[in-house]
């Protein structure tokens, strides 16, 4: 049973970091299981075979389901690099035009329709209307 878990875990290890130097064939499983069952008998360690095989099945299954998460994540970068590749780019905000470049006089041309009522000279008044906000020298604050 130890030589069943040698050979899932350093298979687990093998997967998780992509190093497959690092995977046992069965046979060196069996023969690191017992060299270290030689160095056990000088020791008072003991581990039963139910320990042991529910570590063998917690390292299979972290081997089957370990690599397809990997390869799950792996899948899903490159999905969002591809994404961000094929994204359209933005435009660069430009400067708008001097009236220069458009060929535009910038002055005021008399030519030019005002709204009707309005003269040059009403320009940035306010309307006879308009109602200021009291304040200072305004009721209530007058001296």
């Amino acid at each position: 049973m130890l030589g069943a878990v040698l050979l899932t875990a350093h298979g687990l290890l093998s997967g998780v970091l992509k190093v497959p130097e690092l995977a046992l064939e069965e046979s060196e499983a069996g023969e690191l299981a017992k060299a270290l069952d030689a160095v056990n008998s000088f020791y008072r360690v003991e581990v039963a075979e139910k320990t042991l095989a529910w570590i063998n099945l917690s390292m299979v299954a972290g081997t089957i389901y370990g690599t397809r998460l990997i390869a799950i994540r792996e899948r899903r970068v490159a999905a969002r690099a591809e994404r961000r590749a094929n994204a359209p780019i933005r435009p660069t905000p430009q400067a708008a035009p001097t009236m220069a470049e458009r060929g535009t006089d910038p002055e005021i041309e008399p030519e030019m329709p005002l709204a009707e009522g309005l003269s040059l000279d009403d320009i940035g008044k306010p309307p006879e209307y308009f109602v200021g906000t009291p304040g200072f020298g305004a009721p209530p604050f007058q001296n």
